[in-house]
């Protein structure tokens, strides 16, 4: 327990260093992120004539994000397209509702991966910046520990 209460508080220091403006970029850019996915979906079903609602669809992905979350494989690959299947198959044929998941996680999953190659090696080849470069960090204020001692004695 002491070593989960130890991680839990660096998390919570790390957490608080970051600055209110940075987080809130982060907080954006996940959201639309988020939303240019399930446009995705959406466009895909779209092509393929899938007859379901927008809102239906908006759920369907949601499942799927979900099912994304279980560590099983990378990126959910084989779960989430399952789970999409049938989750969008409940409003339309399996047939359609198979072609509209294989067109978003084409678009969504595949043709990003040498995308993100290229990225990667890209970043290998660059040479590190010197640490002088780097701008300077804001202090780090590290909250003191709470008294056991008062703890100790109030339990006897």
């Amino acid at each position: 327990m002491g070593r989960i209460r130890k991680e839990a508080g660096a998390a919570l220091i790390a957490a608080r260093s970051i600055r209110p403006r940075d987080a809130a970029a982060a907080i954006l850019w996940s959201a639309l992120n988020w939303a240019a996915d399930a446009f995705c979906l959406i466009a895909a079903a779209h092509a393929v004539a899938l007859p379901v609602s927008w809102q239906a669809i908006g759920a369907a992905y949601l499942i799927a994000q979900v099912v994304r979350q279980i560590p099983l494989s990378p990126g959910g690959l084989g779960f989430v397209e399952a789970s999409l299947v049938t989750a969008l198959s409940l409003g339309a044929a399996p047939a359609t509702a198979t072609a509209a998941v294989l067109v978003y996680r084409l678009l969504s999953f595949w043709l990003i991966l040498p995308i993100g190659l290229i990225t990667y090696l890209g970043l290998r080849r660059a040479p590190a910046r010197p640490m002088d470069d780097l701008p300077e960090a804001p202090p780090l204020r590290v909250p003191s520990p709470p008294h056991r001692e008062r703890e100790l004695t109030a339990a006897h």
